[in-house]
């Protein structure tokens, strides 16, 4: 029996252009999922978790209880209020097949900071 056509099968699973503008300024996805407040349901007046801002970010799926325009309207006056240029806004809904930001951190940060370095030190022990 042939499968039906749904949503998941429509729009492609690949990162979006929103991916690289956030790190290029600098942006963490956890700050930009605190500034995104979803709508409707359960979820209403709290942020977006970690997990729906990177599913958007990293996958183009999108929360089903916000409606999509909402979170783009979101999107981009965060964008703006970063400091983000408007032709750079307007093309951060675009997919981006090459992916060339895949595992690297925002500018500005760290994935590891430096640990302090430890001596160690002998123990006193008195001989029997």
């Amino acid at each position: 029996m042939p499968r039906l056509a749904c949503k998941v099968d429509l729009e492609p699973h690949m990162p979006l252009k929103l991916k690289g503008i956030l790190m290029d300024w600098g942006v963490d996805q956890r700050t930009f999922a605190s500034a995104i407040v979803q709508r409707g349901g359960h979820v209403d007046g709290k942020p977006l978790s970690l997990t729906g801002a990177s599913d958007i970010v990293n996958r183009n799926v999108w929360p089903s209880m916000t409606p999509k325009p909402e979170i783009r309207r979101q999107a981009e006056e965060f964008l703006r209020g970063v400091g983000v240029p408007e032709d750079v806004i307007a093309t951060a809904f675009e997919l981006e097949p090459d992916d060339p930001y895949r595992a690297q951190h925002p500018k500005g940060s760290h994935a590891h900071p430096a640990l302090p370095s430890r001596t160690y030190q002998q123990p006193d022990i008195d001989p029997i």
